[in-house]
């Protein structure tokens, strides 16, 4: 509203390039739902691979989506906690923050300077 930021976006033919420029830090919070009608539907299996400079998430045999950017990544995950599942319950136990999400999202936080650029594409 103040007019110090200025944000492009950009249509691809297999994604969208992101532009975000002004004075202050940037911080992006991308929510990321890759078909779920396939997870309610049937057993699937979600995957993530980190990269420097990349993240993607999606079906391991399946649609997925792949963010590219230089800025800091940081993510959340609802399959973050799957292996403490089949621990005994434990009210004390500290959960990893994807635990909380939704089936089947996963957030990315993408922190940079006052510009910060990033391509979202499926493959």
């Amino acid at each position: 509203p103040d007019g110090n930021r200025n944000k492009t976006y950009r249509l691809t033919g297999s994604g969208l390039e992101v532009s975000y420029q002004g004075a202050d830090p940037v911080t992006v919070v991308l929510p990321l739902v890759v078909d779920p009608q396939s997870f309610y539907s049937g057993p699937v299996e979600y995957q993530s691979i980190s990269a420097p400079g990349s993240f993607t998430w999606g079906l391991a045999e399946g649609l997925q989506v792949q963010i590219h950017s230089a800025a800091l990544f940081s993510v959340e995950r609802f399959t973050d906690s799957r292996l403490l599942l089949s621990d005994p319950e434990d009210p004390d136990q500290a959960y990893p923050p994807g635990h909380y999400l939704p089936f089947p999202l996963a957030v990315v936080t993408l922190q940079g300077g006052s510009d910060l650029q990033m391509a979202i594409t499926v493959k």
